[in-house]
């Protein structure tokens, strides 16, 4: 398992980094995709944690390979991701849900 730090470079030009300023939720969760992707047919096998840094996207994740960055625009840090837990240890997270899918459900009187 690998633990990475994906933030942008910080040496993108003030245009490529205002892009990222309007980016809503679908295109911020295929951003992160794109850098774990490698064919159209790849199974998802990473989580991840997506933060605004200084008002620049960054993500936290874990996953079973290393990220991938084609299009330059990415600084990627990853180790080694090996957590010893024991019986006892407690584990705090932050959890983001964001609904794909929504259903009508009829009221009753």
């Amino acid at each position: 398992m690998n633990f990475s730090l994906i933030r942008l470079r910080r040496d993108l030009s003030p245009k490529d980094i205002a892009s990222f300023g309007r980016s809503d939720g679908y295109r911020l969760h295929k951003m992160v995709w794109d850098i774990f992707s490698d064919g159209p047919d790849r199974k998802r096998d990473f989580l991840y944690r997506f933060e605004k840094v200084s008002g620049l996207p960054t993500y936290d994740t874990i996953s079973e390979r290393e990220p991938g960055d084609s299009t330059g625009l990415w600084e990627i840090s990853t180790k080694p991701y090996l957590p010893k837990l024991v019986q006892g240890d407690r584990l705090a997270f932050k959890l983001r849900a964001n609904p794909i899918q929504s259903a009508k459900q009829e009221r009753t009187a």
